[in-house]
């Protein structure tokens, strides 16, 4: 009967949790990690590893700017992304640019 209690008290918490940081709190204009991921057509680790190299100042491409703080989730600016994509492809051969 103890578990039952406990678990039920760890439902409620994450219920709770959830309601918190929902996307009703989230500015107009960002995106998540995931929807960020889909548009640049990369899998969620790689910006992280973007994350990394701009946090620790590491060469190599650093992605688009991100801001941390919606209920310590990351999220990204949509204007930024497509900016950034855009960019990319300009100068990459892979994009059509002149290499």
């Amino acid at each position: 009967m103890t578990k039952k209690t406990t678990s039920a008290r760890r439902t409620k918490r994450s219920a709770i949790a959830v309601m918190a940081v929902g996307s009703d709190r989230i500015p107009a204009g960002f995106i998540t990690e995931a929807e960020t991921a889909r548009i640049l057509q990369v899998a969620p680790g790689t910006l992280r590893n973007y994350r990394y190299r701009w946090t620790n100042n590491l060469p190599g491409e650093k992605g688009p700017q991100w801001f941390e703080g919606f209920g310590g989730r990351i999220r990204y600016r949509k204007s930024d992304v497509i900016a950034w994509r855009d960019r990319m492809r300009q100068w990459t051969p892979k994009g059509g640019g002149q290499a």
